[in-house]
């Protein structure tokens, strides 16, 4: 795990603009032309997995005798997700993007120091249709649809589970100038396996904000 998240973040660091230098026409040597198709992102936010008790465990908290919850008993710490993309602009109504996403979730027992972690890896393509440049504005409404091998991990249960997931998402993009753009999404992963009796994932979804490099 540590190994994909260290090649993750030596990836995403050249997603970052390196160079301040600008010619005549504001394009900086990595932009290929005044109309760049290709673009690349960092992006982070609340992205992260859920999970939910299973209709076993439902029923043994509805035979005891309190008003107490399973929520009563634990604290959900979600940790900012880490995203890297790479995409392509078909024409100005179309995009396809190639993606990785790390994201995970703390489980802490009240009144205890036991802490679970529950993980995701995702390695996919979307498919980004929108709106177009709004009136000259630099700004743009997406939509997402996606297709990725998740690979999952929750501690409790030593358990992994890798599948395809589809997931879709909706947006909005900014393209600042020639190269720099930034986004906010809405993201959403559909995701239904069981851990044991007691809990199964329940889908990964939050919001993501991303800044991008176009060349």
């Amino acid at each position: 795990m540590k190994t994909k998240i260290s090649t993750a973040l030596i990836i995403g660091s050249f997603s970052l603009p390196v160079l301040a230098h600008t010619s005549n026409n504001g394009v900086t040597p990595f932009i290929k032309s005044n109309n760049p198709q290709y673009y690349i992102y960092l992006g982070s936010g609340t992205y992260a997995p859920k999970t939910k008790v299973t209709s076993n465990t439902k029923a043994i908290l509805e035979k005891m005798d309190n008003d107490l919850s399973i929520n009563d008993f634990i604290k959900k710490e979600k940790k900012p997700n880490l995203s890297i993309g790479a995409g392509l602009d078909i024409n100005q109504y179309l995009a396809i993007e190639g993606f990785y996403r790390y994201s995970s979730i703390d489980y802490k027992i009240r009144e205890t120091e036991l802490k679970e972690t529950f993980s995701a890896n995702e390695f996919g393509l979307s498919i980004l249709p929108s709106t177009g440049n709004i009136n000259n504005s630099g700004i743009k409404l997406f939509a997402r649809l996606s297709a990725s091998a998740l690979i999952t991990k929750f501690n409790e249960f030593e358990q992994d589970y890798s599948g395809l997931a589809l997931g879709l998402g909706a947006g909005i993009q900014w393209n600042m100038n020639k190269q720099y753009m930034m986004r906010a999404e809405y993201l959403h992963t559909q995701f239904d396996h069981s851990f044991s009796d007691v809990v199964k994932g329940d889908n990964i979804d939050g919001i993501q904000l991303s800044i991008g490099y176009r060349f």
